[in-house]
């Protein structure tokens, strides 16, 4: 857990910055803008998760699996979401199952970029502001965004709390 901690200050600038961003930039208005807020369009598919950081303040408890370091989401066009999760890599026994079962969750994503994810028998959604990178350098850390990544931004007292880089898997 210590690296996911650790995973560097980097991100959380590009993230910070990218939080207070205008939610209509968008790639073709600005080249040097770092990201713009998701579409649905963006988020169809599978994702790794790279990279977690935790805002120093936030309590971490080792036990709940939303902070483990392995993490894979599959965004459906058709509004639901699978999430796996694992304090070890991930295998392909861990992704075929995750294939085969059904998907009960479900996901939207308003104008401006603000995820909402609604698992069955959760009472509390998830929210998360989503934006999706337009910088980055793929021979940089893999921990680092490129172009193409998402960032989640789960926020508390509208400040980030915790940051989740994806990476797209297919």
């Amino acid at each position: 857990m210590n690296n996911v901690l650790c995973v560097g200050i980097g991100l959380l600038l590009f993230c910070g910055w990218s939080f207070l961003l205008p939610r209509s930039v968008s790639a073709q208005q600005s080249k040097e803008a770092p990201g713009r807020a998701c579409a649905n369009q963006d988020l169809v598919g599978s994702w790794n998760m790279e990279a977690m950081v935790i805002a120093p303040s936030e309590r971490v408890d080792p036990g709940n699996a939303w902070f483990f370091e392995h993490q894979r989401f599959v965004f459906y066009e058709n509004g639901r979401v699978k999430h796996l999760t694992s304090n070890k890599p991930l295998q392909a026994a861990d992704l075929a199952a995750l294939r085969a079962k059904p998907a009960t969750a479900t996901w939207s994503l308003d104008e401006r970029g603000w995820l909402t994810i609604q698992k069955q028998d959760v009472p509390q959604s998830e929210r998360a502001l989503c934006t999706y990178s337009l910088v980055g350098d793929a021979t940089s850390d893999p921990r680092t965004p490129r172009p193409g990544d998402v960032i989640l931004t789960y926020t508390r007292g509208g400040k980030p709390a915790v940051q989740k880089l994806l990476r797209k898997t297919d």
